[in-house]
């Protein structure tokens, strides 16, 4: 004990420490299947003070044609009735949906009908919010012209109001965003206001609708097909806000994506509440918004599997072994029960998902880190990993930890397989001294 002692503080002295090491898992146990039970056993995941989400609803206690609100009345209507209960869902047997009109009676060119007729859900203020969901449209008449509007991240700046617009709303984009100030996708204005203001563009008529107003459109990942979504296909669309704290600093963060593509990533280091500003995040907005519709046009919009939460840490199951923004196509979040640094307690939620389909499992920290290669398990099966041989390590594999210390390279000294040889590695060395 005497000399591991020596050793752990002769290191500290002449070593610096590397941090933000990716989460590794090293085994899964529990049955993968809808609703059952899993255990992730790992290191590096963080820790996440509360394991359960702010929100996550995939709508199953809904009734076809009853308003959201009457059965699950945390979840606000907008305008009118806000959304409905719909069979027509992305997984289980229920999800929500918004369908917007032109009154062709009325004829005046005054308003669409229920083009704001969606549901908001508040949670107790933060300073950062992590919202995904799924959600497809579909043109069930007219020229397909019109403007949707994705769902938001809102502040308790104006209360009735700033679930929508106002300082500290941030909306979701997929493929193209309309914003004013004639700056580039996802800037905030200057003042706090109108913060990132994206829309969504959506195939429907085979073209894609013509984005609207005085502003600018761009589309994500400029020449990449992918970011349009097709009529009536089922997309996931995320967004995540950090708010510059204190106030003006720089270490801010907004991120959008569609189907794992990055459609706008700030960076760490931007300013996403201004000075001044004593706002927080507080609620999230559904997607089921569609205005300046053409006459005798009719779109209807679905949404599913809603989930937020006030960190990036989080569990994912995804359809290919490396997580990419190339890769990363179909991955369905999860639920967790429990979190701590080295094992995670969740509920699956298979999504769409087949038995027997081949899935992997993924941890993402609050910080965004990610294990790299995912752990592979099958859908409908159970997996029961047997407990790992203690591994031991002595003066030699010290001596290579020296030797390899801070290098990106392959070295017996990353005993914990991340790329990278670090402090934890030689934590993981101390704790099996021999």
């Amino acid at each position: 004990m005497k000399t591991k002692i020596i050793i752990l503080s002769a290191l500290f002295l002449v070593l610096p420490i590397a941090t933000h090491a990716a989460p590794a898992v090293s085994g899964v146990s529990g049955s993968v299947n809808d609703g059952g039970s899993v255990i992730v056993n790992g290191a590096g995941f963080g820790i996440k003070a509360t394991a359960t989400p702010l929100i996550w609803d995939n709508f199953e206690n809904c009734v076809d044609g009853t308003p959201l609100q009457s059965i699950e009345p945390s979840w606000v209507s907008q305008k009118t009735s806000g959304a409905i209960c719909t069979n027509d869902a992305y997984a289980g047997s229920h999800a929500v949906k918004n369908t917007a009109y032109y009154d062709a009676v009325k004829n005046d060119g005054s308003t669409t009908i229920n083009d704001f007729s969606t549901n908001s859900r508040e949670f107790p203020p933060v300073n950062e919010v992590y919202y995904t969901y799924t959600f497809k449209s579909r043109l069930d008449s007219g020229d397909g012209y019109g403007v949707g509007k994705a769902g938001r991240i809102g502040s308790n700046s104006m209360p009735g109001i700033s679930q929508y617009n106002g300082p500290g709303t941030s909306a979701i984009c997929s493929n193209y965003n309309w914003f004013s100030q004639g700056t580039a996708v996802g800037v905030l204005s200057l003042d706090g206001t109108n913060n990132v203001m994206p829309y969504y563009s959506t195939i429907l008529n085979g073209s894609t609708f013509p984005y609207y107003g005085g502003g600018s459109g761009v589309r994500c990942n400029s020449g990449n097909n992918y970011c349009q979504p097709v009529s009536d296909v089922w997309t996931r669309q995320e967004g995540y806000r950090r708010n510059s704290s204190p106030a003006g600093a720089t270490n801010g963060q907004y991120v959008n994506t569609l189907d794992g593509i990055v459609a706008w990533n700030t960076g760490n280091n931007y300013i996403t509440k201004p000075a001044g500003q004593t706002w927080d995040l507080n609620s999230v907005l559904l997607p089921l918004m569609f205005t300046n519709m053409h006459l005798g046009e009719q779109v209807t919009m679905v949404v599913d599997s809603v989930y937020a939460d006030n960190t990036q840490a989080r569990v994912e199951l995804c359809d290919n072994n490396i997580w990419t923004v190339d890769t990363r196509k179909h991955c369905e979040i999860q639920v967790p029960s429990t979190w701590s640094d080295g094992s995670v307690s969740l509920t699956v939620n298979q999504g769409s998902f087949k038995s027997g389909d081949q899935a992997y499992i993924y941890i993402i920290d609050k910080d965004g880190n990610v294990n790299t290669n995912g752990y592979p398990v099958t859908i409908g099966g159970s997996v029961i990993s047997p407990p790992p041989t203690p591994t031991t390590y002595n003066l030699s594999n010290f001596t290579q930890l020296t030797t390899d210390w801070l290098k990106t390279i392959f070295s017996p000294a990353d005993v914990n397989k991340d790329g990278k040889v670090n402090s934890q590695d030689l934590g993981i060395m101390m704790s099996n001294w021999n």
